[in-house]
């Protein structure tokens, strides 16, 4: 999980919290900027590994060594965690975030996808990502044709010639 703008950190807690509880083989990978420290429990650390303030290629390497994206957002009237899952997606990374307005453009269900609330949201992080490894060439290629500098300048002249 990474960025700081209208982040849920209670639902990242109580995540954690379940995936200590079950005593699960995974890891938690935090780049929360100043709220990094927040969620640095003692009884957490065998499945968090927190990142303080990173610079944007400490961010991307961060990112790119992840599974699967996790954004938990809370409803805001502004955009929030869009500039996190383009990035995820470039890296060949899928995002599963929650479903809220700030972000909802950007879900296509396969490589930016809205968590289902009526399954376990840890069986569905687990089930992105083993996904996600394998069809990180496929994720990256959707950020090329749907984000790249070429696919926004291909839009924006294919609409200048509309006039």
């Amino acid at each position: 999980m990474g960025g700081t703008s209208d982040r849920d950190l209670n639902s990242l807690s109580r995540l954690i919290e379940l995936a200590v509880a079950r005593q699960l083989d995974l890891t938690f990978v935090l780049a929360l900027g100043r709220h990094t420290s927040s969620l640095d429990r003692q009884e957490w650390r065998s499945v968090v590994e927190g990142h303080p303030v990173l610079d944007q290629d400490g961010f991307g390497r961060v990112l790119a060594s992840c599974d699967v994206a996790y954004l938990p957002l809370k409803e805001s009237p502004r955009s929030a965690g869009h500039m996190v899952a383009v990035g995820a997606v470039e890296a060949g990374v899928p995002v599963v975030t929650t479903d809220v307005s700030a972000i909802r453009e950007y879900l296509d269900g396969t490589y930016m996808r809205a968590a289902k609330g009526d399954e376990s949201l840890l069986d569905q992080l687990r089930e992105v990502a083993i996904w996600g490894r394998n069809h990180a060439a496929r994720i990256r290629e959707h950020w090329r044709d749907e984000y790249s500098r070429e696919a926004y300048v291909a839009r924006v002249s294919a609409a200048l010639m509309q006039f």
